[in-house]
């Protein structure tokens, strides 16, 4: 098996051979993937001190390794409820 220089390669114009492409569904405006589990939702975003995250990743191990999203999605739908609306976060 012999072995030829990057330049001979290039002079060549020799191209790797390429991945299939897979046909993706679920796509954004911009053609970007987005899971099932994002699909049709909005995204927010929050400020927060170190130290409130800190604490909410020990709550998260503390209460059954729970996800920073599940634990807000809670809060929120507490919120909901505490005001008088419908828990509509998922």
């Amino acid at each position: 098996m012999s072995r030829q220089s990057l330049s001979d390669a290039l002079a060549k114009g020799l191209n790797p051979p390429s991945a299939p492409v897979a046909t993706v569904t679920g796509t954004d405006a911009r053609g970007s993937y987005v899971p099932p589990s994002r699909r049709g939702k909005r995204r927010i975003m929050i400020h927060v001190d170190p130290e409130v995250l800190r604490e909410l990743k020990e709550l998260g191990l503390a209460t059954g390794d729970r996800s920073i999203q599940s634990m807000v999605v809670e809060a929120l739908n507490d919120f909901f409820v505490k005001n008088g609306r419908p828990p509509l976060a998922s």
